[in-house]
């Protein structure tokens, strides 16, 4: 199974994104969620119920916000990105693009 996991640091304004393979027990997704300590969990409309149950049980006893979102795809991430820094236009696309790549895969 293919986990892909992100995170916000909002003070440290940072994003860290990463992706494994996990196995049937979720172990290493266990691992990171008490690794990172999150505070909110963003998952995506389309997750297993065994991660769901994960979870849900990692947050039942700490007061985590979850929320269900929808899975962006390249061009949407795109799209979005170039609205929020559309105040400061970047002059290349394509180096903006694989930026966005490199963090989105």
């Amino acid at each position: 199974m293919l986990t892909l996991l992100s995170w916000v640091f909002r003070y440290l304004q940072e994003i860290l994104y990463t992706s494994f393979e996990d196995s049937l027990l979720r172990n290493k997704l266990e691992t990171y969620l008490f690794h990172i300590n999150p505070v909110e969990i963003l998952i995506p409309s389309i997750l297993s119920k065994e991660s769901e149950n994960l979870v849900k049980s990692f947050s039942s006893d700490r007061s985590i916000r979850i929320e269900r979102t929808d899975i962006f795809d390249f061009t949407e991430a795109f799209n979005h990105v170039s609205k929020y820094i559309s105040k400061d236009p970047c002059s290349d696309t394509e180096e903006m693009e694989q930026i966005l790549y490199h963090y989105l895969h």
